[in-house]
């Protein structure tokens, strides 16, 4: 994985922690990985860059980066050949409770 490629990976996981979630396709998962399936090693380093990325965002004084710094353990949710959803597990939980919508609306 190149410097660039780890960054932009950081990036979305970041992106998970603020915003409640991120895409990643699967064509970029093969470029930044050099894979074409998801392996033991590559669920391993997705769990340890979301670690360190929680870890960093405890250190921030702003309580809605804290919050995002409880996220919990990182869940994905497979979208047929695009690619996943990264969520956190704990953010999923806050979603369902709070700020659940029912898609698509009802059409009358």
């Amino acid at each position: 994985m190149t410097k660039n490629d780890s960054l932009t990976l950081t990036n979305r996981l970041r992106e998970a922690l603020r915003n409640g979630c991120a895409y990643i396709t699967w064509l970029e998962l093969h470029e930044w990985y050099n894979m074409d399936r998801i392996t033991s090693v590559v669920r391993q380093d997705l769990a340890e860059r979301w670690e360190d990325a929680q870890a960093e965002y405890a250190n921030f004084a702003q309580p809605q980066l804290k919050l995002a710094a409880t996220s919990g353990p990182l869940l994905t949710i497979e979208r047929g050949n695009d690619g996943f959803f990264l969520f956190g597990a704990n953010r999923v939980k806050d979603f369902a409770a709070n700020e659940a919508v029912v898609w698509p609306a009802a059409v009358e």
